[in-house]
């Protein structure tokens, strides 16, 4: 009796005493997220910037509410760990990294692999400094300061975090430059369409493209919405959301609705024409915890990127011998399959009809395993209820 998945047993060669004759005709399938790993990229390998917030409001609070949106710093250790839900799928994706407040938090000077934003106004020189980390392969091979890293332990290395001397997350990384601690969208939003520039379209095509927006505030600088702390533009011209990709933003607060700057910006990108998979762009609204945020992603937000696939086994072949009599986990067959005098060679076929929950499309696909039988075993070796390889078998020596 074959107890596991069928495909399991793709080119094993299994030894069963003498005294067992036949394969069962009860043969056991899996549910598909254990044969097709619960993902199947459709559309291609993804381009990904995350854009993430790290205004003092996270932390600190303002105004009246003094807690902070974010103080635990989910949305960092949920970036982090969703980098390996990506790998699993896809590990030559290509993921980048904005951390932004009044400029962007990277600095250009600390570390050679970041890249500084350019074509934007500063009021402090060494401003000219802030950087992003681009897209880098997730499998891929590059230098950080003279270190050899692959690029989800580079990007992994940018979001470390640690307690701060209040109690709250943030990040280990810190620039050489000053930071007040205030929002400026625009810059965060150049720099991630800087970052998706870099990838050639002919690699990844644009409507593989996609920006992960994590914040919790509109644009604020000193009391001042003055372009000049804006990188020379309208302080809302992010609103517009012209040539952008596909956008996934989460605003994390302890209650009340996102910004109808945010709203605005989500309904721009949606008909911008950038691509055909823009439409698929959604704010979310999020009381911060680990469990909301994580679960927002697997359930909302990676469905777009990595299609996921649901649906179940229809028949199951074996040497040309079809079955669609199921019951539970099982195909039933009308007669068991009889094993040759030394070995036997079986083929098994299972179709599963697939449904991707994120396109809709509706398709089948068929895993093909081959495994052999030989009987053979000494007297003492011959055991009632053995098992080997998948099998489980019953038999006494002769």
């Amino acid at each position: 009796m074959i107890n596991t998945c069928p495909e399991n047993l793709d080119g094993q060669v299994i030894t069963v005493p003498r005294s067992v004759v036949a394969l069962s005709s009860n043969i056991s399938t899996c549910d598909v997220a254990n044969i097709f790993e619960g993902y199947v990229v459709i559309s291609g390998t993804p381009a990904i910037m995350f854009v993430v917030d790290n205004s003092l409001s996270m932390t600190q609070g303002t105004g009246t509410s003094r807690n902070g949106n974010d103080r635990e710093g989910t949305r960092y250790t949920v970036t982090r760990n969703l980098l390996d839900s990506i790998y699993a799928v896809q590990p030559e994706a290509r993921i980048g990294l904005v951390v932004f407040r009044e400029i962007l938090y990277f600095d250009q000077r600390t570390h050679d692999i970041l890249v500084p934003l350019t074509g934007v106004t500063v009021t402090n020189k060494t401003h000219e400094n802030q950087a992003y980390l681009p897209p880098l392969q997730l499998n891929g091979s590059y230098t950080l300061n003279g270190t050899t890293m692959t690029g989800i332990e580079i990007i992994r290395f940018f979001l470390q975090t640690r307690e701060s001397r209040d109690g709250a997350v943030e990040l280990v990384y810190n620039p050489q430059f000053s930071t007040t601690g205030y929002t400026n969208i625009n810059n965060a939003f150049d720099a991630a369409l800087q970052g998706l520039s870099q990838v050639p379209v002919a690699d990844i095509p644009l409507e593989q493209r996609f920006i992960v927006f994590l914040s919790d505030g509109e644009p604020q600088n000193q009391g001042s919405l003055n372009p000049t702390y804006h990188g020379g533009k309208d302080p809302y011209s992010f609103m517009a959301g012209t040539n952008t990709p596909t956008t996934f933003t989460v605003f994390l607060n302890d209650g009340g609705a996102a910004p109808d700057s945010m709203e605005k910006m989500t309904e721009n990108i949606r008909n911008n024409g950038y691509s055909s998979s823009n439409p698929k762009s959604a704010i979310w609204t999020l009381r911060t915890s680990y469990e909301d945020l994580m679960s927002l992603f697997m359930n909302n937000i990676l469905q777009p990127i990595l299609s996921v696939q649901s649906g179940y086994p229809t028949f199951v072949a074996i040497n040309n011998v079809t079955s669609t009599v199921r019951t539970d986990s099982s195909f039933v067959f009308s007669n068991s399959f009889a094993l040759n005098e030394d070995s036997t060679r079986f083929t098994i076929n299972v179709s599963y009809h697939l449904t991707d929950q994120a396109t809709g499309r509706v398709f089948d696909s068929t895993t093909y395993s081959t495994f052999t039988v030989i009987r053979t075993c000494d007297c003492g070796d011959c055991c009632h209820g053995r098992s080997a390889g998948g099998f489980f078998y019953f038999g006494s020596c002769l």
